[in-house]
């Protein structure tokens, strides 16, 4: 299947069209978005994000924007499902995304980390059992366990589960676990605490320990690899200069609002507010 075939195939489904990509990669007056003109014009970049949903991607959007200005670049942000955002990005339609952990580079090759951490996220178990002994990943392996499509970290920890569900996004997790179809449903924390925890059905409990933890990167294609050390360093200067931190504060104290609304008002309200916002990055 030629590049283009795919392209058109996977921007399709990821609520795009073939236009659209022109657009976002073409400069200001271009008349046409081949290959040649998609080198050329380094200062877009076309960045794929899992779902402007998730709460941590607010963050993370925030402080990439500010590193891609850093070194004079104008970041496009490209919403879809985690596991197609994944796929454009590895197969070279994306110059980058967003972010993942560190096991992303072995299931696509062609992803280069910058090499900066930018978050730890934790995987944590919500059942209905809250004696459930159930402290690490290795302990899934007796239980029904449902994740996320496309959430790494999630599929890495639930691998060995005697049952391994795989489900589309939160509200059909809930589902799972409201009728009582699995033992465990694992999210990653930040993303529990809003759109989770507040429409969890009564006698449902999340488990205190985090079974594992990783650290998050923003990933480069090699086609655009000449941007990987500029971004660490930017990241490292923003850091320096307290505006990471800055920035983690912002979004932490935004998320525990969220999760502290009652039930259906985290996502209408405080999600909706910080994609307002983004709006302007």
């Amino acid at each position: 299947m030629s590049r283009w075939v795919l392209a058109t195939f996977l921007l399709a489904f990821s609520g795009l069209t073939m236009a659209d990509h022109k657009h976002a990669s073409a400069k200001p007056g271009a008349e046409s978005c081949d290959h040649e003109s998609h080198q050329v014009d380094h200062a877009h970049v076309q960045i794929g994000v899992m779902d402007l949903n998730f709460p941590l991607t607010h963050l993370v959007k925030r402080i990439m924007q500010d590193a891609y200005v850093e070194i004079g670049r104008v970041p496009h942000f490209i919403s879809s499902p985690p596991r197609r955002s994944l796929m454009l990005a590895g197969g070279g339609l994306l110059e980058a995304e967003l972010y993942r952990v560190a096991a992303v580079e072995r299931m696509y090759p062609d992803l280069i980390r910058v090499d900066y951490p930018l978050y730890t996220v934790e995987a944590v178990a919500y059942v209905w059992d809250a004696q459930l002994p159930v402290s690490a990943c290795a302990d899934l392996a007796s239980y029904r366990v449902a994740v996320v499509r496309g959430i790494v970290l999630m599929e890495q920890c639930a691998e060995d589960a005697a049952q391994l569900i795989i489900v589309s996004n939160e509200t059909a997790l809930l589902d799972l676990l409201a009728k009582k179809l699995i033992d465990v449903a694992l999210v990653e924390a930040a993303q529990g605490e809003v759109l989770v925890a507040p429409h969890m059905p009564s006698g449902v409990s999340v488990l205190p320990r985090a079974l594992m933890s990783a650290p998050i990167y923003h990933y480069v294609h090699k086609h655009a690899a000449e941007m990987v050390k500029p971004l660490a360093a930017a990241l490292r200067e923003l850091d320096r200069i307290g505006e990471l931190a800055s920035r983690k504060l912002q979004w932490e104290i935004e998320n525990s609002r969220a999760a502290a609304l009652p039930d259906g008002a985290a996502r209408s309200t405080v999600l909706g507010r910080l994609s307002a916002a983004d709006a302007h990055y």
